[in-house]
């Protein structure tokens, strides 16, 4: 059998193989993501409450200490707001919940 040290090495540590193991990489998220998402029930924690800060933005509140939602006030950063704005417009108002977990 021949050294595969060197070849390890060289996936390891040189760009030779980067993009063959980002796609793979990728996929295998893909998958799993999929997977998780079709078997494993989902649970409410604070997309409501996200989707409530972000109507508020929305209307244009631009005070943090007003903005707040059924599990207490918005806490983080204005690409938080960005970011789930984007999530607010792509599922229906945040209506399409699975929607979002495949995003």
């Amino acid at each position: 059998m021949a050294d595969v040290r060197p070849w390890i090495h060289r996936v390891l540590f040189t760009q030779q193989y980067f993009v063959p193991i980002a796609v793979a990489l990728f996929i295998f998220d893909s998958l799993l993501t999929f997977m998780v998402i079709r078997r494993v029930a989902y649970t409410e924690i604070d997309w409501r409450t996200y989707m409530q800060q972000i109507a508020g933005v929305l209307r244009g509140e631009r005070n943090y200490a007003k903005l707040s939602g059924d599990t207490g006030p918005l806490v983080y950063p204005a690409g938080f707001v960005w970011a789930y704005q984007a999530l607010w417009t792509a599922t229906d108002e945040g209506a399409d919940v699975r929607r979002a977990q495949y995003l």
